[in-house]
């Protein structure tokens, strides 16, 4: 992981919104990690919560590629976050 990644990642996880969208869009990307939409979810759905406005556009896409189960499972990790 860069040191850049650590960073966001970080931040991410103490709640920075800023942080938690920009994760979120490089997982649903892969850019600088797997691509991983179960992840991507987790952290845009977090940050959509707060009412960060790109985290919300890009979570209404996202959620039209996902299952049902990718939805479940990526809800279930954003709870054990917070």
């Amino acid at each position: 992981m860069t040191p850049y990644l650590t960073k966001i990642k970080d931040l991410a996880e103490i709640g920075d919104l800023d942080a938690q969208r920009c994760l979120g869009l490089l997982y649903f990307i892969g850019q600088d990690v797997a691509k991983d939409h179960i992840e991507s979810y987790k952290w845009l759905s977090l940050a959509a919560s707060k009412g960060e406005r790109a985290a919300i556009i890009i979570l209404a896409h996202l959620t039209e590629t996902m299952t049902l189960e990718e939805i479940s499972e990526a809800k279930r990790r954003a709870e054990c976050l917070f």
